[in-house]
């Protein structure tokens, strides 16, 4: 598979507009296709699905309801700190209309933030894999992004943690669904409740 391509550009409306700079593997060119559908589906329906996951005590993930938004982190805010190979992606559904994505086992991002609950904007989509969670240093558990259709948006996360300085790392897993045909993570933006 081939990394650090650049010059991908997406114009979503009636008509797609896919310029490319190099030539990309077909599992790249898959997820760059299943992250520019949303956009043709938004016009079409408003239907929006949040899933959320609160980081518990005993270290469980379980859904929640989504809260108001707070303070916005974009995927490039250098308050993100990317180790591995990380790349940027135009996309225009997406927050800021871009985003950033890795499929290199042991890539992470770590965003640290002062608050009481954190969200992580992201999607699932068929070529997504399974990304660890790590909170304040500590294994929380694994999250599937895979799935059979794109869901974008996609909300991780939760609050009611004490208020404080606190440290979310995402890594990528290497490991995925038996159904995705890739080990991708995608970080659109964060979101710190305060």
């Amino acid at each position: 598979m081939r990394t650090g391509w650049i010059g991908v550009k997406f114009e979503c409306g009636h008509s797609e507009q896919i310029r490319w700079m190099r030539s990309l593997s077909v599992s790249v060119i898959f997820l760059l296709m299943l992250l520019i559908l949303p956009s043709i589906a938004a016009a079409e329906s408003t239907v929006v699905t949040q899933t959320n996951i609160v980081w518990a005590e005993e270290g469980a993930l379980y859904g929640v309801e989504s809260t108001g938004a707070q303070t916005w982190f974009e995927e490039d805010d250098p308050a993100i700190d990317y180790i591995g190979t990380w790349n940027p992606l135009v996309c225009n559904p997406c927050n800021n209309g871009f985003l950033k994505y890795s499929g290199q086992t042991g890539a992470k991002a770590e965003f640290s933030f002062y608050g009481t609950g954190i969200k992580w904007h992201t999607a699932k989509a068929p070529a997504l894999g399974k990304a660890k969670i790590y909170f304040d240093g500590v294994y929380k558990g694994m999250v599937d992004l895979y799935r059979s259709t794109v869901q974008y948006p996609l909300v991780l996360g939760g609050s009611g943690i004490p208020r404080g300085n606190h440290t979310l790392m995402i890594e990528i897993s290497g490991q995925k669904n038996a159904g995705s045909s890739g080990y991708y993570t995608v970080i659109d933006g964060f979101e710190v409740v305060p």
